[in-house]
Order: structure tokens, then C-alpha cells, then sequence
């Protein structure tokens, strides 16, 4: 890691922690996450009753959702809107709105 990196990561507050390559596991939050997202691609196909070749678009909606609630590192905001300053249309009525309008 160059000189040059550790002198911003220093400046800008940011704790530069070190994992082995390749497991997540060290990484608690990304896992918490991880666990979370497939229970919600799990409960998603189980409510729509739709097959696992559906699990992707699950997944990418999963993300979708989460990616525009509100959340505590946020205050409060979405992640999206933090990211973008503008509102985002959550007008969806169904969970799985984007995988059954695809499935018609």
C-alpha cells in the first residue's frame, strides 16, 4: 500500500482494516448482509411461488429494496437518495413487483 494512501486514508478518518483475500467471513457486516439479502431472495420466491431460475432478479430486487430504505449510517435517508440527492419512486406495491410484471 503506497505512502501516498495511508496519508489520505489518515486525513480523511478512515480505518484501513486488512483481510485475508477471498473471505467474507472476516468481515461481519458484509456477511450480516449477505445472510440478509439470500433470506430475502428466500422469502420473496416462497411468497411469489416462483421457481429458482428466478433467484437472480429476486436478488437484484432484494438489492433494489434494501439499497432505497432508510438506514441508520444515513441519518435516516436512503443510501440511494445520500447518493443521488434526488427522491427515488417507491411506488411499487408488491415486494416482488419487478420479477412478477417480468413473469406476464
Amino acid at each position: 500500500m503506497s505512502t501516498e494512501f495511508q496519508t489520505y486514508l489518515k486525513k480523511e478518518g478512515i480505518r484501513h482494516e486488512l483481510t485475508v483475500p477471498k473471505t467474507p467471513e472476516q468481515n461481519s457486516v458484509a456477511e450480516r448482509m449477505n445472510r440478509t439479502l439470500v433470506k430475502g431472495v428466500r422469502a420473496m420466491l416462497a411468497d411469489a411461488r416462483l421457481p429458482h431460475r428466478f433467484w437472480a432478479e429476486a436478488l437484484s430486487t432484494a438489492v433494489y429494496r434494501r439499497n432505497r430504505s432508510p438506514a441508520m449510517a444515513v441519518k435516516g435517508i436512503t443510501p440511494s437518495l445520500d447518493r443521488r440527492e434526488t427522491k427515488c419512486e417507491t411506488s411499487e406495491s408488491s415486494p416482488m413487483y419487478n420479477i412478477c410484471s417480468c413473469n406476464k
